[in-house]
């Protein structure tokens, strides 16, 4: 998926959990970073482009392995645990929201690597019509819940 879409279903996620969980705005700003960042690893996407120096990371972990596996994940939430757990749960659920929406696209996603190559694959095309359609699904979901209409 794109990044406009990530972005705005991490919005819509991270605003609605704030509301049911009552976590702060950091929480909710955590959640945006951490489903951003595991595109780093993509010397194509819009922030991989800009981040050259990068560019070994992106050449050794290649897209779509390790920074979109669960050991990743797990790794740096239990890292960033020991620092703060609003801050851990924010970035296990951003981090967590992005592996999820990228196993619904075509080229998919391997969650278990490197322990396994098995690639869990979806039917939407990036960048196609159905994504736009989540897109614009999550953004009149943000302007509800901002608007107070849910929560």
């Amino acid at each position: 998926m794109l990044l406009r879409t990530h972005f705005m279903i991490a919005l819509l996620c991270g605003l609605l959990a704030m509301s049911y969980f009552n976590f702060s705005w950091l929480f909710l700003i955590v959640v945006l970073i951490s489903t951003l960042i595991s595109d780093l690893d993509s010397s194509r996407s819009r922030y991989g482009k800009k981040f050259w120096l990068l560019r070994p990371i992106q050449w050794l972990a290649g897209h779509r392995k390790i920074f979109h596996s669960f050991i990743f994940i797990f790794l740096i939430g239990v890292g960033i645990w020991f620092l703060s757990r609003e801050i851990s749960y924010a970035f296990v659920f951003g981090y967590g929201l992005h592996l999820l929406i990228d196993c619904l696209t075509l080229q998919g996603v391997m969650l278990f690597y490197p322990f396994s190559d098995f690639r869990i694959k979806g039917f939407i095309k990036t960048g196609g019509w159905i994504e736009w359609g989540i897109f614009l699904v999550s953004f009149l979901g943000v302007v509800l819940v901002l608007n107070g209409m849910f929560f």
